[in-house]
C-alpha cells in the first residue's frame, strides 16, 4: 500500500508522568513536620508547606499531600511489624545517600525540557 503524497502519518506518543523525588532539603523538612504532629496537614497547611518546598525545587500540593498519605502509612506498617523496619530502614537510607551523591554529581535543572525519545526526521 503506497502512501500519497503529502500525506504525512503521526503517532502521538503519550509521555509517561515524571516521578517527583523530594531533595535531601525537601525530604528534612517534610520529615521534621511529620514528626511535629503525624497527620496529614489541612489544605491550607499543604499550601504553605508546598511553598516553602517550592524554594528548592519544583513541586506541587498534590506531590506534598501523597506523601503525607504515604508517610503516615509507613509509619503505621512500622508499628505493626517492627522487625521488618530494620531492613527497611537501612534500604530508604542507603537509596537516600545514593539520591544525595548523584544530585551533587548532576545538578538539576527545571529550566530545561524533559528528555524525549521523539524523533522528527
Amino acid at each position: 500500500m503506497a502512501l500519497h503524497s503529502g500525506f504525512t502519518r503521526s503517532i502521538t506518543k503519550i509521555s509517561a508522568r515524571q516521578r517527583w523525588t523530594p531533595t535531601p532539603m525537601q525530604l528534612q523538612i517534610l520529615e521534621s513536620i511529620f514528626y511535629q504532629g503525624s497527620d496529614t496537614p489541612n489544605k491550607q497547611g499543604i499550601k504553605d508547606i508546598t511553598a516553602k518546598l517550592a524554594e528548592h525545587c519544583q513541586i506541587s500540593e498534590t506531590n506534598v499531600y501523597n506523601w503525607f498519605q504515604n508517610r503516615r502509612a509507613r509509619s503505621k506498617r512500622k508499628q505493626a511489624n517492627p522487625t521488618q523496619n530494620t531492613a527497611e530502614l537501612e534500604e530508604a537510607e542507603s537509596l537516600n545517600a545514593k539520591r544525595a551523591r548523584t544530585e551533587k554529581l548532576v545538578p538539576q535543572s527545571s529550566n530545561l525540557p524533559p528528555i524525549s525519545d521523539d524523533h522528527q526526521f
